[in-house]
């Protein structure tokens, strides 16, 4: 489980850049014949014959016909979604994150893309709804929903898909994920089932499906990290090799743990090509991760090779690497926006 504990100087940062002013000027031309006598007629003449080159080129003749401008045509495409492969059961110790509950096939007819909007779920089974912290949906490594609670008496959840699109003749997987309590009821039977899948206008049909997975929780509570934001040293300025955040990850005393990925979001309004050739780095090890080229919308995911070891009541202090070029009205705020943004594992004591 992760724990975000605000640090100082956790601001929106203001990157400064010089604006851009762009002004226009008039050209003005003297006449070319100052004599007052003949302005008149040469005034006339020069209008006349603009006037006979207007109708000459711009006029259409009569015998031309007019073609009428048709509308294009709005194709709106249907969307299949079945339940895939079926998960195995399996007990989850307290305090697990990214356990796989459904697996769904979206496919999009060949009229057009489909935009997804939501799912429906509703949580089943022998088990208090509060056993489950957050549920979610993944489509690979990038979350395209905010994780949920499952806080209605009914068990039903709507996940908010995040510009979530089906091209046209494709099939896009999507796996529904949870986070478990880390003070969940031991023996509690959880699954989730898909309701509905809301696609707009699309015409959505569901396959029907067996009963979903069955998740027990059982077994000792896992270890927790827990993070810290750090207050930012240097101003955050245009330019190359710019520290945009700082984070101290911290174990607790119960288990070592293998972080192999961290997804960070910018709560600012920097987007895209705006900050490049990002990467984590260490103060001891350098760089840790992979560099992603840009963000992705508004975050990045980075992943750890060789995995970063964090052993029991030890901490470590993590620079997000990033070169910014374009500052104007832009800011910064990095955070880790889900406890699932951190992907580890628990390393065993041998």
């Amino acid at each position: 489980m992760i724990r975000n504990r605000n640090g100082a100087g956790a601001g929106i940062i203001s990157i400064p850049s010089p604006s851009l002013k762009l002004s226009f000027t008039s050209n003005q031309y003297p006449n070319p014949n100052p004599n007052p006598n003949c302005g008149t007629i040469t005034s006339m003449v020069v209008s006349s014959a603009m006037v006979a080159l207007f109708l000459h080129h711009f006029m259409l003749p009569p015998s031309t016909p007019v073609v009428p401008v048709q509308a294009e045509s709005s194709y709106v495409g249907s969307l299949s979604v079945k339940v895939d492969k079926q998960l195995f059961a399996a007990t989850v110790p307290r305090g697990t994150r990214r356990v796989p509950m459904l697996v769904l096939s979206l496919t999009a007819s060949c009229e057009a893309d489909v935009h997804v909007d939501s799912l429906t779920l509703k949580r089943v089974g022998m088990g208090n709804s509060l056993d489950i912290a957050a549920v979610y949906a993944m489509s690979g490594t990038r979350r395209i929903s905010r994780a949920r609670t499952v806080s209605r008496r009914d068990g039903l959840l709507q996940l908010r898909l995040n510009r979530f699109i089906v091209p046209a003749c494709m099939t896009i997987p999507v796996e529904v994920q949870a986070d478990f309590s880390t003070d969940a009821a031991v023996a509690g039977e959880h699954r989730l089932r898909l309701q509905s899948v809301d696609a707009g206008e699309a015409h959505t049909t569901v396959s029907p499906s067996r009963m979903p997975v069955i998740r027990r929780t059982a077994g000792p509570l896992l270890g927790i990290i827990e993070v810290e934001y750090l207050q930012i040293n240097t101003p955050i300025r245009f330019g190359s090799n710019r520290t945009v955040s700082r984070i101290k990850l911290t174990a607790n005393r119960d288990n070592n743990h293998a972080i192999s990925a961290i997804r960070f979001t910018n709560d600012g309004s920097a987007r895209g090509d705006s900050l490049q050739n990002l990467r984590i780095e260490t103060s001891r090890d350098g760089q840790i991760s992979h560099t992603a080229a840009s963000l992705d919308g508004s975050s990045v995911y980075l992943k750890i090779k060789p995995p970063l070891i964090l052993r029991q009541n030890q901490s470590r202090t993590l620079l997000l690497k990033t070169d910014i070029m374009s500052g104007v009205n832009k800011t910064i705020q990095f955070v880790i926006e889900e406890p699932s943004d951190i992907v580890s594992n628990i390393v065993r004591r041998r």
